[in-house]
C-alpha cells in the first residue's frame, strides 16, 4: 500500500557541514527580496553557484534570469534559458510567492493570481526542469510552503477572502510536491514552511491586519528562515518531506488525499498543455482486488502496434521506464511504473488457428475468456488454463499465472513463438528456444509482448469429480493422487476440520450425457441468498452444518466435454435441481475472497506435509465465530524445464494459495512468517503475480543459479538500458 511521505516525531534538524553545497548549482526563484535574498546570501559562503529568477534584476546577467510566475510563457522561457546552460540542477528552490488579501485578481493566462503564482507556475517549472534535477548529484527540490495550507478546508466566504485563495494555492502546492516525491523517489523533495516571516509578501495587507498577525505569531526574520532551509537542505538523508519551522511535520489530511491529488493533477496538466504537450495526468492506480494502490501516470491506450511503438520510443528517449498494464490482476506492483504505463487491451485481434500444427496465434491483449471461447467453438482447448477469464494473455504469461496439471501446468509453457517490441520500437519475432525460455515468463521487463502463438489440443470428454477424504489420509496419499489424476486441486474441507475437499479432472472415454446437461454456475448469489453468506464464513457455523447434513461424506461427479471454459468460468454443476444451483452460488460467494490479500507459494510436492504443519503453527488465534480466518487452496503443477523463472522449474510443486483478511492486524506478520519459513526451510518459490516480501537475494537462493544468470543475460540482450524495468523488477531481480 502507499505510505504517507511525511514523518512525525523527528527531532529538529541540526547544523551539518556546508561541504555538501560546495560547487553545486542552485536555481532559486524570488531572490530579489525577503527569504530569497537571504538564501542567496546563505548559499554563497557555502561554495554554491546561485542563479536567481525574479521580476526584479538581481546581480549580473550570469546570476540572473527574468521570471514572472504570473505568466506561463515567462516560466517556459526561464526554464529554457536554464536548460540551455547544460548544467545539472543540484538544488531547485521554489521560493517566489504572492499574497494579495481580499482582492481577486486574474493573470493574463486566465487563472486566479494566487493559484498561478503559488502553485500552477511551480507545477510547470518543476516539470520543465525535472530532468535537469535528476541529472545532478544532489537531486533536491525545495518548495517554500506555508502552514496556511491547513486553512484551505474552511469554506470560502466574505470574511475568509483574506486568506482563502492564498491557503488554497498553498494546499495545492503541498499536495503536488508530496506526490512528486512518491513518483520520483530518486529525487529529494522537501516542502518547508518557515512560519510568519517579515517580508514583502505582507505588503498588500492593511496595518491592522499586519499588527494582528504579528501579535498572534512568532515573527521571524528572513535570515532565520533561510538558515533553517539551508539546514534542511544539508541534511545527509531525507527524514521527512514536510517541514514546519525546522522540524519534521505532517501536512494536513486534505493535502495528503489521493483522490484530490488525482483531480488536481488532471486539472493542472490541462492548464499547462501548451507548454507541456506530452504531459499525462497522474491517477490513483489499483489492482483488480483493490488490495494495492499507487499514484502514477494515466495509462495510455494505443489503438495499434504503430501507436504503441511511438509511445515506447518517446518514453525511452525521455528516459522514462515503461510498463504494460493489462487488467491489473496482480496482487503486487509488478505492473506499475511511476513514469509511463501502457495498456495493450486494444491489441486483441485473433490471427487464427492452425489445426495441422495445433497452434493458435493472437495479439497479446486478448483476454483468456475470449481466447477460450474462440477455441471452444472450434473444438480446441489450451492444455493448461486458469479460473480468471478477464485477464489479458500478456498479463497471465508475464507472471506465470494460471494452470494446473500433472505434466507441467503454467500457461507460459504453451508459448511456441513470440513477437516482442523492444525499447527502440522495433518488432522482433522469435521461436528460438534460447529466447523463449526467458520470454515465456518475462515479468514484463524484457519488452512488450504484442503477439503470441500457443500450443492447443483437440477437446475430448473428461470426468470432473469432487470428493473428500480424512485429512491425514489425504496428505499421506497426496503423491498417489497426484500421479493418478491429470488435474488435482484441494483445500481444507469448509464443513469438516478433519477432512480435505479435492477436485480431480481426467480424460475419459465416457459419452457426454446430453439428456442431463451440465451448466456453469455463473455469478455468485445475490439478493436474499446473500444473507446466508456471513454465517457460512464462520467456522463454528460450518462445523454444525457439516455434522447435521453429513456434508463431509458427499461426492459429486459429472462427465463434460473437455474445455478450458471449465476453468475460466465460475464452475460447473450437474443440473439436477434448482436447490443445487442456489447452494453452489451461495458457496461461491461465501468461499471466494478476492478482496483479501493473496500470497501463493510453490512448495515442492514432497514437502507439502511440512508446509501444512508450518501453516497451522503460525495461525493467529481467532474466535470460531470470526469471518476472518486465513485459509488456503492448493493445485498440483508438474515439473517443467522450458521457463527459466517458472516456480515449477525442475520439480513437481504444490501451489499453495493463501488468503488473509487485510483488515486483521495479524495478517501481515502471519504472511511474512509463513513466507520466510517456507523459502528458508522448504525452498518454496513465490508466485510472481501474488503478494510476497522476498527480495533479490532470497529469490536467487531458491532458483538454480544458471536460471537467474540466463534471465539476466536475456535482459541485457533485449533491454540493456532498462526501459522496461520498474521498482518491482529491481527489487526482486536487481534489473
Amino acid at each position: 500500500m502507499t505510505s504517507e511521505p511525511a514523518t512525525e516525531g523527528v527531532p529538529p534538524v541540526e547544523t551539518h557541514s556546508a561541504s555538501t553545497l560546495q560547487g553545486r548549482f542552485v536555481v532559486l526563484t524570488g531572490g530579489s527580496s525577503g527569504i530569497g535574498r537571504a538564501l542567496t546570501g546563505a548559499f554563497a559562503p557555502r561554495g554554491a553557484s546561485v542563479l536567481v529568477g525574479s521580476r526584479r534584476k538581481v546581480g549580473d546577467d550570469q546570476r540572473y534570469r527574468t521570471l514572472d510566475l504570473a505568466s506561463l510563457a515567462s516560466v517556459s522561457e526561464f526554464a529554457a534559458s536554464i536548460l540551455a546552460l547544460g548544467r545539472p540542477i543540484d538544488v531547485l528552490v521554489l521560493n517566489a510567492g504572492v499574497h494579495v488579501p481580499w482582492r481577486r485578481l486574474t493573470t493574463s493566462d486566465g487563472h486566479e493570481l494566487h493559484w498561478q503564482v503559488n502553485y500552477l507556475s511551480n507545477f510547470l517549472l518543476t516539470h520543465l526542469l525535472l530532468e535537469g534535477c535528476r541529472r545532478s548529484a544532489l537531486k533536491q527540490i525545495v518548495y517554500v510552503g506555508s502552514e496556511a495550507h491547513r486553512l484551505a478546508g474552511i469554506a470560502a466566504g466574505p470574511l475568509s477572502g483574506f486568506w482563502h485563495r492564498y491557503a488554497g494555492s498553498k494546499e495545492a502546492a503541498t499536495r503536488f510536491f508530496l506526490r512528486l516525491q512518491e513518483l520520483h523517489p530518486d529525487l529529494r523533495v522537501q516542502i518547508i514552511s518557515p512560519g510568519y516571516v517579515a517580508t514583502e509578501i505582507h505588503r498588500h495587507k492593511s496595518r491592522i491586519t499586519t499588527w494582528l498577525e504579528r501579535a498572534l505569531s512568532r515573527v521571524r526574520t528572513p535570515e532565520d528562515a533561510a538558515r533553517e532551509i539551508i539546514r534542511v537542505i544539508e541534511l545527509p538523508e531525507a527524514t521527512s518531506v514536510y517541514w514546519d519551522r525546522g522540524s519534521a511535520a505532517t501536512p494536513s489530511r486534505r493535502a495528503r488525499n489521493l483522490a484530490s491529488a488525482e483531480a488536481l493533477w488532471r486539472e493542472s496538466v490541462a492548464s499547462v498543455r501548451p507548454f507541456l504537450p506530452d504531459a499525462v495526468p497522474c491517477v490513483m492506480i489499483t489492482n483488480y482486488a483493490r488490495t494495492w494502490r499507487g499514484f502514477g501516470p494515466e495509462v495510455s491506450q494505443p489503438a495499434n502496434v504503430e501507436e504503441l511503438a511511438a509511445l515506447v520510443r518517446r518514453s525511452a528517449d525521455a528516459g522514462r521506464q515503461v510498463r504494460i498494464v493489462g487488467q491489473r490482476h496482480s496482487y503486487n506492483d509488478s505492473f506499475f511504473s511511476r513514469t509511463a504505463m501502457i495498456s495493450i487491451a486494444q491489441l486483441n485481434r485473433i490471427r487464427g488457428l492452425d489445426p495441422d500444427a495445433c497452434t493458435f496465434t493472437c495479439e497479446a491483449g486478448l483476454t483468456i475468456d475470449e481466447l477460450c471461447a474462440y477455441l471452444d467453438a472450434r473444438g480446441y482447448a489450451l492444455r493448461y488454463c486458469g479460473n480468471h477469464g478477464q485477464q489479458t494473455l500478456a498479463g497471465a504469461l508475464a507472471t506465470g499465472t494460471h494452470g494446473y496439471c500433472r505434466d507441467g501446468g503454467l500457461m507460459s509453457e504453451l508459448v511456441m513463438a513470440v513477437t516482442v517490441l523492444g525499447p527502440d520500437g522495433r518488432l522482433l519475432h522469435t521461436s528460438a528456444e534460447h529466447d523463449l525460455r526467458a520470454l515465456r515468463l518475462g515479468l514484463g521487463t524484457l519488452g512488450v509482448v504484442v503477439e503470441v502463438s500457443l500450443a492447443v489440443r483437440r477437446c475430448s470428454p473428461c470426468v470432473y469429480r469432487l470428493a473428500s477424504m480424512p485429512r491425514q489420509e489425504f496428505i499421506a496419499r497426496l503423491d498417489e493422487l497426484a500421479r493418478s489424476h491429470e488435474y488435482l486441486r484441494y483445500a481444507q474441507h469448509p464443513f469438516d476440520d478433519a477432512a480435505m475437499l479435492y477436485l480431480t479432472i481426467d480424460a475419459t472415454t465416457e459419452e457426454y450425457l446430453s439428456s442431463e446437461p451440465v451448466r456453469y454456475v455463473g455469478p455468485p448469489a445475490g439478493g436474499a441468498a446473500w444473507l446466508a453468506v456471513p454465517w457460512l464464513r464462520m467456522p463454528a457455523v460450518r462445523r454444525v452444518l457439516g455434522r447435521v447434513a453429513s456434508v463431509g461424506r458427499r461426492e459429486f461427479s459429472v462427465v463434460v466435454p473437455f474445455s478450458t471454459s471449465l476453468f475460466v468460468r465460475d464452475g460447473v454443476i450437474h443440473r439436477k435441481s434448482h436447490s443445487q444451483d442456489l447452494f453452489s452460488r451461495i458457496g461461491l460467494r461465501a468461499f471466494s475472497r478476492n478482496d483479501w490479500l493473496n500470497m501463493e507459494l510453490a512448495v515442492p510436492r514432497d514437502r507439502f506435509p511440512e508446509f501444512a504443519q508450518l501453516f497451522e503453527e503460525n495461525l493467529p488465534r481467532m474466535s470460531a465465530f470470526s469471518t476472518a480466518h486465513p485459509y488456503y487452496g492448493c493445485r498440483i503443477v508438474g515439473a517443467a524445464q522450458s521457463v527459466l523463472l517458472g516456480p515449477n522449474f525442475g520439480r513437481d510443486v504444490v501451489f499453495v494459495d493463501i488468503h488473509v483478511d487485510p483488515r486483521e492486524r495479524s495478517s501481515d506478520g502471519f504472511l511474512r512468517a509463513v513466507e520466510a519459513e517456507s523459502l528458508r526451510e522448504l525452498t518454496a518459490r513465490p508466485h510472481w503475480g501474488k503478494m510476497f516480501f522476498a527480495e533479490r537475494d532470497a529469490i536467487r537462493n531458491v532458483y538454480p543459479a544458471s536460471n537467474i544468470d540466463g534471465f539476466l543475460a536475456a535482459k541485457q540482450r533485449f533491454d540493456p538500458s532498462g526501459v522496461f524495468s520498474n521498482d518491482y523488477s529491481k527489487r526482486v531481480l536487481g534489473v
